[in-house]
């Protein structure tokens, strides 16, 4: 027997060949108008299971000004309109808490302040940090520094990416409104894309976070300052939150993930992550945006066995190692 990784170039194209019966599995970003032709094909076989994975994130390269200003992150954020954001990731995805803990997997992990938290929206938010800033906005509608510069921000992202090309242009339209000039970097593949987070070249990006078995993994990732070296592609925390960028924050962040790695007790280990929302929600080292879910499509025409909401023994998702590995043992011919 024999497995066949296709190479496809974008989601389109990995949706029709799923439709059309090519693939047994796939991992593609997906839509409510895809998911009802590939159901009405065959409704017997074809299936999706999209499970919440991570939370999905607005790096802002924190080594970059103004971007290492408070006040500016707080400013794009509230510029944002993440009702609009599901649309981009075909209505599958919640709005994340602002905490970036992933719901509702970890909702118990959660403070009781921020269980039901909304982020701040609105122009006037927007208009209020960026004056506390020193930012005057210009006769163009955007708002400039006080050398006359104007407050301008690259996304990355990768073209193809169909899901979060549209939220970038979502986000790219409201910071545009808000008076913050903003634009999309469609990166050709995932390679530039990621050397560009990796190493810290870039404005602004639209990423993921890790999962793991409670919040500490995701947190690690992303705010461990030892992975924040500048120009040196060293993990997950793109945005180089650490003693430079943080007002001294990253010390505090450190000793929470400290104190959660070095305990077994569970009530200091829920102080160390609700610690940590602390800072999240208070510091905004990344702009959380919406929950991930892990893209699963598949066919029960040649095998059985696949993981489902009814049987989740895996996430599903065929881009995850080592799951892939574990789905595919799990399967049986049809």
């Amino acid at each position: 027997q024999t497995i066949q990784i296709p190479s496809i170039k974008d989601n389109t194209t990995g949706i029709t060949d799923m439709v059309k019966g090519q693939l047994d599995w796939s991992g593609i970003g997906w839509s409510p108008d895809s998911d009802s032709v590939f159901s009405a094909k065959d409704s017997q076989h074809n299936h999706t299971w999209f499970a919440a994975s991570n939370t999905v994130m607005l790096y802002l390269n924190l080594r970059k000004a103004p971007f290492n200003n408070l006040l500016v992150r707080r400013a794009i954020s509230a510029a944002i309109d993440r009702s609009q954001l599901p649309q981009g990731v075909a209505q599958y995805a919640a709005v994340a808490n602002p905490t970036g803990v992933i719901i509702p997997n970890f909702n118990s992990w959660i403070a009781s302040q921020y269980q039901t938290m909304s982020f701040e929206n609105g122009q006037s938010k927007v208009d209020s940090y960026l004056t506390q800033a020193g930012f005057k906005k210009g006769s163009d509608g955007f708002y400039h520094d006080a050398s006359g510069k104007i407050l301008s921000m690259s996304i990355d992202v990768v073209s193809g990416w169909n899901d979060w090309d549209q939220d970038v242009q979502f986000i790219v339209n409201d910071l545009n409104k808000a008076g913050i000039k903003a634009s999309m970097n469609s990166e050709s593949g995932y390679t530039p894309y990621y050397t560009a987070i990796s190493t810290g070249t870039y404005d602004a990006a639209i990423s993921w976070t890790n999962s793991g078995p409670s919040p500490y993994y995701a947190y690690l990732a992303l705010l461990l300052s030892a992975n924040a070296t500048p120009q040196v592609a060293v993990g997950t925390n793109f945005e180089r939150w650490d003693a430079t960028s943080s007002n001294g924050y990253a010390a505090k962040t450190d000793q929470l993930l400290a104190q959660y790695q070095t305990t077994t007790d569970p009530t200091a280990q829920m102080q160390a992550i609700q610690g940590i929302e602390d800072i999240m929600v208070s510091q905004l080292p990344v702009i959380p945006l919406t929950v991930n879910v892990y893209w699963d499509e598949y066919t029960t025409t040649h095998f059985a066995g696949w993981p489902s909401a009814a049987n989740p023994y895996d996430s599903g998702a065929p881009y995850t190692f080592p799951d892939e590995e574990n789905v595919i043992l799990h399967l049986t011919p049809a």
